[in-house]
């Protein structure tokens, strides 16, 4: 028996591909059940991030069960195989482990040794866990990963630099206008990105932070947090507009800052 993975990432696929085949960590039950019921992947775990959806798997040779993840990423993304397949990737035995160790250790990521996905690798191994997804081959690799991933950080200097998307943006920023202290921010979103983009552009000296939420009472909450002003989501384009820094980040299915958007600012 071997483990292996069907997976697509940001080096095989246009943001507007990945979008398609991406599962909030609330919906890992449903694809769990999913995957084990219609499509016999009765030893899974899922993994899904901004950069990647992966599925995990134990398979025999000819099994059929690498064929039934494509067909279930292509259902999903509700277009044909064929279309859909050269976005993907198969790997197994020790290709597909490392695979995972890369992602735990940050070194498959956009920017390299960025932390957020250590956590989502956790919480993964726990869902399909709780779903009893996952048996003890996917349970103690997934374990292992996660320990790799915590040497990694602690023991190599692969987390010195810019270790997320959201501080790679404020030093973007930085580099950009130079000194901050005098601009102003404005955070779209109030989840875990979004709180931290605020903490980095408080720490590169930037005080005026504009934050703006669906749900107002979560952007007061994030802005009062760091001092910050929220915004209710319909002053939007104003706010946009007064703006130095935007950095969005939702779990929207349709663009928050388009085109008509940015006309006229």
């Amino acid at each position: 028996m071997l483990v292996a993975l069907v997976g697509i990432n940001h080096r095989t696929a246009p943001v507007e591909v990945r979008e398609k085949v991406y599962f909030s960590e609330e919906r890992y039950p449903s694809v769990l059940r999913e995957l084990r019921d219609a499509w016999r992947l009765d030893d899974a775990c899922v993994l899904s991030t901004c950069n990647r959806t992966e599925i995990y798997f134990t398979a025999e040779p000819g099994d059929g069960k690498r064929r039934a993840a494509k067909e279930f990423f292509a259902r999903a993304a509700q277009c044909p195989l064929e279309e859909l397949n050269r976005h993907l990737y198969v790997m197994e035995g020790e290709e597909a482990e490392r695979q995972l160790f890369r992602v735990a250790a940050g070194l498959d990521s956009m920017v390299v040794g960025e932390g957020q996905v250590l956590g989502q690798v956790r919480r993964a191994a726990e869902a399909a866990r709780d779903e009893n997804a996952s048996g003890k081959v996917l349970t103690a690799l997934f374990r292992q990963a996660v320990e790799t991933g915590k040497r990694a950080r602690g023991e190599t200097a692969i987390s010195k630099n810019a270790v997320s998307v959201s501080s790679a943006a404020v030093e973007l920023a930085g580099s950009l206008f130079g000194a901050l202290e005098d601009k102003r921010a404005l955070i779209i979103g109030a989840g875990k990105t979004s709180e931290l983009s605020v903490k980095h552009l408080r720490s590169a000296g930037l005080r005026n932070v504009l934050v703006a939420n669906r749900t107002y009472e979560k952007a007061a909450q994030l802005a009062g947090r760091f001092g910050g002003t929220p915004v209710p989501f319909d002053e939007l384009e104003a706010a946009i507009a007064a703006a130095d820094v935007v950095i969005s980040s939702t779990g929207s299915d349709a663009h928050i800052v388009d085109r008509d958007a940015m006309i006229g600012i």
